[in-house]
């Protein structure tokens, strides 16, 4: 399977699994699950980009947004922040089962910085990257 993981890291009340979708390392899945705040998110995105330092071609990053709880303090004022941490083999973001929030954000991130696609289920995420996997693998 994946023969590079990240595992489950715990940051204040979000658990996030950071780990490769498929064996070519094409694509990483960040499963996201709980209440969340922007030092989250952005403690998440140091431990991606060491994943991604692993890397020597460009990949997608498929977020899986099914289990994401409520979103603590002002992520808008934070967007340059995660702007700038974006790892440069990063060559597309996707979201799956984004909530009103996330589309919100992720729209004005789009407009601002770097395009984030939205899907409402990994099939249609993962056919629109062209990636073959295990759906069950995605089950969480």
């Amino acid at each position: 399977m994946n023969d590079c993981s990240f595992g489950l890291i715990h940051l204040s009340n979000m658990s996030t699994t950071i780990r490769w979708l498929d064996s070519a390392r094409t694509a990483v899945l960040v499963q996201h699950i709980g209440d969340y705040t922007v030092e989250d998110i952005l403690a998440r995105m140091e431990d991606l980009n060491a994943m991604l330092d692993t890397a020597d071609h460009e990949v997608a990053v498929v977020q899986d947004h099914r289990k994401v709880g409520k979103l603590r303090g002002n992520m808008l004022g934070h967007l340059g922040d995660l702007a700038r941490t974006r790892h440069p083999l990063i060559m597309q973001s996707v979201i799956v089962a984004p909530s009103a929030v996330s589309r919100l954000i992720g729209a004005i991130y789009s407009r601002l910085f770097y395009p984030i696609l939205f899907f409402d289920t990994f099939e249609e995420a993962l056919a629109y990257l062209q990636i073959d996997t295990n759906l069950d693998d995605l089950v969480a």
